[in-house]
């Protein structure tokens, strides 16, 4: 059944108002209170500062207003617009609420867009028109650290030290500078988490951590928006997120673990490294891709794509499932090569998938294969 053209939806668009007007307050109150002198600074800052930023919390969130929308492959469309193209749309998912379903989709820097779905049936209809689904692309969830928290605080304490008078009025500036800091802290101490067909990427500005899912021995969400993951070999993992985003990225993992199992053991064995002679390893593998096809007893119809999507398999069979068919592969098997590599959270993995993809001398490929580190929850860089 092919994908339709356009399907109507529904577009959830959020109100600021408060938002903005808490802003517009506290900066008032705040050029009012840095004009002043005295007491009549602290009585400006509590006065109309605090209840600005208390308001503009409040309207964080924003009030949810619907409007009629159409989506397709290019976009969503609103008003005969494309308000969100479709090559700004990193990834999608559904987070599901007593009322029903949400779409999610994920643009980065960009505002995320949010569409109504009745149930979860209507929400992969979305997704489809839109050539996403959440089993077939990488997905992300951002949270912002507790660094930027404190930052901010850090930061607040140093304005309220400008304003009620305990420094010089040339401490202003230095106020300022610490504000842009806090700010500048938030952005680049956001934290990632990443679930690709292969396991989860917890990605932060200095170092990140994959995760396969074979390492996994349970996830779940212990507190809002808390995502608890228990591994066998380093522990648990704590990754806070927005309390939907979480349940969705719980829910993820748990359906890919559940999806492991034993069918693709057979020609996974046939596929691992057994050495540390990486060359050696590659040989062996261009050797199977050689016997007249790979598609030989124990290698037959889509074992080795299967291979590139078990939640069970390690980084290094992926990689070598994927240089038996590349080496063979026709324009169509590379393509679908290269999406199997976007599908992938391991970097070193899916850097390798894409080598096996593309024409490539063999030095290359080897470098990547060599890449792989096979020890669950290493750091990736």
């Amino acid at each position: 059944m092919g994908v339709p053209e356009r399907v109507d939806a529904v577009l959830l668009r959020r109100s600021h108002v408060m938002r903005n007007v808490g802003v517009g307050i506290a900066l008032a109150g705040f050029a009012i209170a840095v004009a002043s002198h005295g007491d009549a600074r602290l009585l400006w800052f509590v006065g109309l500062v605090t209840v600005g930023g208390a308001l503009a919390l409040l309207g964080l969130e924003g009030s949810v207003c619907r409007v009629s929308a159409s989506l397709d492959a290019v976009g969503v469309r609103a008003g005969g617009e494309i308000v969100a193209p479709g090559d700004t749309i990193r990834s999608g998912w559904i987070e599901r609420g007593p009322e029903g379903s949400t779409v999610y989709l994920d643009r980065g820097l960009r505002p995320a867009v949010r569409l109504e779905a009745r149930d979860d049936t209507e929400a992969h209809a979305l997704l489809r028109a839109l050539s996403r689904d959440p089993s077939q692309a990488l997905v992300r969830f951002s949270s912002a650290s507790h660094a930027a928290l404190i930052g901010g605080g850090v930061a607040g304490q140093l304005m309220a030290h400008g304003l009620l008078g305990h420094g010089r009025p040339a401490d202003l500036p230095f106020v300022a500078t610490s504000l842009l800091a806090a700010a500048t802290l938030f952005l680049i101490t956001r934290f990632e988490m990443t679930i690709g067909s292969d396991g989860v990427l917890l990605a932060g500005p200095v170092r990140s951590r994959f995760v396969p899912f074979c390492d996994i021995e349970s996830a779940v969400v212990e507190e809002l928006g808390k995502v608890v993951m228990r591994t066998r070999t380093h522990g648990t993992i704590i990754h806070r997120l927005r309390p939907a985003a979480a349940e969705a990225a719980v829910e993820q993992i748990q359906s890919s673990m559940a999806s492991i199992g034993v069918r693709s053991e057979p020609v996974r064995q046939q596929l691992r490294r057994d050495g540390p002679n990486v060359q050696a390893w590659l040989a062996r593998l261009r050797a199977l891709a050689g016997r007249g096809s790979y598609r030989v007893a124990g290698l037959v119809g889509d074992a080795l794509w299967r291979v590139m999507d078990d939640p069970g398999a390690t980084g290094s069979e992926r990689a070598a499932a994927a240089v038996v068919v590349g080496a063979v592969a026709t324009p169509e098997e590379r393509a679908r090569l290269r999406e199997a590599a976007a599908r992938i959270a391991s970097p070193q993995v899916r850097v390798a998938i894409q080598r096996a993809a593309d024409p490539t001398d063999e030095g290359e490929l080897a470098v990547a294969l060599a890449a792989i580190d096979d020890t669950v929850g290493e750091s990736a860089h």
